[in-house]
């Protein structure tokens, strides 16, 4: 049987929870990874990323067939994307001593993943936003702990378990599709294209995870 090369974000950690025993990964988007590998008659071959900017870097290297990611139009240079699958809200979290309602987005500094979807959604729509960009969400939260950032942006899950106080309002929704690299023949494309429009239910958010 042939191979299908998947890239995962190991950053999203709602999607991607860890790895079991023999060091395959867990989670939904591996799940929903080994439905498409069996759909289009492939054998899954993992490959992982710590960043989203990586698989994204990476495509231009042939890396990798399909990846699982954010749809956005920032990355339609280098893939095109299927429906979403899956959808996930971003909001802002800060310390307990700073405003968070009071909050200013024209002044206030904002600690987010630099690269990351939501990152470019305000790059896109709050462009005068004070962006403190960050290698990683931990690095992000650290941010702002330390006063380095009033807040941080994030995926809401990915909040539950910190010291923050998280705002009930949802800054966005990251639509999380699966991106097919434009390298791969238009074919097996197509194939996982059709799989997802008939098979994925996006009408709902990941359901939080134990961390």
């Amino acid at each position: 049987m042939e191979s299908l090369r998947i890239a995962l974000n190991l950053a999203n950690t709602e999607l991607v929870t860890g790895h079991d025993p023999g060091g395959s990964p867990t989670g939904p988007a591996p799940e929903m990874a080994r439905r498409v590998a069996a759909a289009v008659d492939r054998s899954p071959v993992w490959v992982e990323y710590a960043l989203p900017s990586e698989i994204v870097a990476a495509a231009h290297r042939d890396e990798w067939d399909i990846c699982f990611i954010a749809a956005d139009p920032a990355r339609a240079d280098v893939m095109k994307f299927t429906e979403p699958w899956t959808r996930l809200e971003v909001c802002f979290a800060a310390p307990a001593n700073v405003d968070l309602e009071g909050f200013d987005l024209a002044t206030g500094r904002i600690a987010c993943l630099d690269g990351g979807a939501y990152t470019l959604w305000l790059e896109r729509h709050m462009p005068s936003a004070v962006l403190v960009r960050c290698a990683s969400f931990a690095e992000s939260v650290s941010a702002a702990i330390e006063g380095r950032a009033d807040v941080v942006l994030g995926v809401r899950q990915f909040f539950a378990d910190l010291d923050l106080v998280v705002s009930g309002n949802t800054v966005t929704t990251v639509e999380q599709a699966i991106g097919v690299n434009l390298t791969l023949n238009d074919g097996l494309s197509s194939q996982v294209m059709s799989f997802i429009r008939a098979e994925a239910s996006p009408s709902s958010a990941v359901p939080p995870t134990d961390r």
